[in-house]
């Protein structure tokens, strides 16, 4: 004798599952205002309304893979490239806030914000460029990674 058996689909879904298809995720963030946002190899994008959508850019010939993805002390929302330039989310549009001199660039960048606001970069040194500070140049080229500890102070 044949036993059935009635089950019903389990209830669960993947978030971004059509969305991010083929998209490579490199950081995410979400901040007191709730908004779910992830920089990936195809820019920006938000999770609202049940999806991901893409960010438009201020400029689109700066369309690159996106890192990093940071806040201000004001909750503003920053994040970075590969090619030494920082992005800020202003309305709903990414536009570019500073373009790291070549100089500095290593092979990768990151930055923080300090407890006074003030933008530090890590890349080929450590530096508060936005006020004309170079805080450690070391002799090789390499990579610095900046990070701030719970405490406030910076590594």
């Amino acid at each position: 004798r044949a036993g059935y058996g009635y089950a019903q689909e389990p209830a669960y879904f993947i978030l971004g599952e059509k969305e991010l298809a083929n998209t490579d995720i490199y950081s995410i963030n979400q901040g007191a205002d709730e908004r779910l946002f992830i920089a990936t190899n195809n820019g920006l994008m938000e999770y609202k309304h049940g999806r991901f959508e893409a960010i438009p850019w201020a400029d689109e010939r700066n369309r690159s893979s996106l890192f990093n993805i940071n806040r201000d002390q004001n909750g503003d929302l920053f994040c970075c490239n590969f090619k030494g330039q920082i992005f800020k989310l202003v309305g709903n549009t990414l536009t570019l806030y500073y373009t790291l001199n070549r100089e500095y660039l290593g092979p990768m960048i990151n930055f923080v914000f300090d407890d006074n606001n003030e933008l530090i970069i890590g890349s080929a040194l450590y530096a508060n460029l936005l006020k004309g500070k170079v805080l450690f140049r070391p002799e090789a080229k390499s990579s610095y990674q900046v990070n701030k500890l719970p405490d406030g102070r910076l590594k």
